[in-house]
């Protein structure tokens, strides 16, 4: 994990937004784009959502990143 872009390019990276290590995530894949995934799924009871907001505050890292929500969509263009 923590040298995956020395060897790969990364465009596009789709971690799970609770991962232990944001930064060291970030820092390893060196992608050109972060769009965390899985916070607040529909198939997942309310008192299991949590606040929109903490994905802000957890994915405060030196990359570019989207914060997605249902329904939105993005095009990538590399």
């Amino acid at each position: 994990m923590d040298e995956v872009g020395d060897h790969l390019k990364v465009d596009v990276l789709l971690p799970n937004c609770w991962t232990s290590n944001p930064l060291r995530i970030s820092e390893g894949f060196d992608p050109r784009l972060i769009i965390p995934a899985h916070e607040n799924e529909l198939g997942h009871t309310i008192d299991h959502r949590e606040a929109y907001a903490l994905n802000y505050s957890r994915w405060d890292v030196p990359y570019n990143k989207i914060i997605m929500t249902w329904g939105e969509s993005f095009q990538y263009i590399p």
